[in-house]
């Protein structure tokens, strides 16, 4: 495509920045982009403009509890994109786009995307937390081999969802990882599926699956690749039996 024409195509070229088309979607305009100097300008813009963002805003640590909310609030951003990109491409055809209008309403959202990347804008988001079902935060322990004392490991529960909360934890050493495991009877653990490390901020969320029947979710420093049986004492252990703080 020439120079200066417009494209139907150019509002998908936000979602393509940030990732956030399916893998169809993504293969399908990245064959159309190749060939397309109208989008791929927009793509530069639209990078330069995220990437100025991210560079502006000085990364902050967030409260330990924050990532769960954070990742529910993407899903709904996601789902209201390719919401509002469907209802574009359906006004393109029958009108010339208003591009200055589009370009604000696609920043708007990547503002979004690079607050939960990890970068706080002023604060924490808080959204609409009172419509959400409460939810139930069950504190654990974390071995000094893991941690220190300032280290920090939390389940939270929200309806269906349910993550593993860590804060101030070290990484495992060099050649292994970190395996979570639940107890659903006294010294049997079976995996979750969930293998992690931890960046150098020491914070980070796992999502695990059901707790019901579980006693106590345990994690572990393993190998590599995994292990299907716990190969040494656990680092952190949560008890699940036990009270925990309920929230709005």
């Amino acid at each position: 495509m020439k120079p200066g024409h417009d494209c139907d195509h150019t509002h998908l070229t936000a979602a393509w920045v940030l990732g956030t088309l399916t893998p169809a979607e993504a293969e399908r305009f990245a064959a159309h982009l190749a060939a397309c100097v109208v989008c791929q300008a927009e793509v530069a813009s639209l990078r330069d403009a995220a990437d100025a963002m991210a560079d502006a805003v000085p990364a902050v640590a967030p409260p330990p509890g924050v990532s769960a909310r954070l990742m529910a609030a993407v899903g709904r951003e996601a789902e209201l994109f390719r919401a509002a990109s469907a209802q574009e491409a359906y006004a393109a055809s029958t009108r010339r786009p208003r591009r200055r209008l589009r370009r604000g309403a696609l920043l708007a959202v990547a503002a979004v995307s690079l607050f939960v990347g990890g970068s706080i804008l002023g604060g924490v988001l808080d959204g609409p937390e009172n419509l959400r079902p409460a939810s139930r935060t069950i504190a654990g322990k974390v071995a000094l081999a893991a941690g220190g004392p300032g280290a920090e490991a939390e389940i939270m529960v929200r309806g269906d969802d349910t993550a593993l909360v860590l804060s101030n934890v070290d990484p495992p050493a060099e050649g292994r990882i970190y395996q979570a495991w639940l107890e659903r009877s006294p010294s049997v653990a079976v995996a979750t599926g969930a293998l992690f490390s931890v960046g150098t901020s020491g914070d980070t969320t796992i999502r695990l699956p059901s707790l019901r029947g579980a006693q106590r979710m345990i994690v572990t420093s393993e190998p590599s690749s995994g292990s299907t049986v716990p190969t040494l004492p656990p680092v952190m252990v949560v008890d699940l039996s036990a009270p925990g703080r309920t929230s709005p």
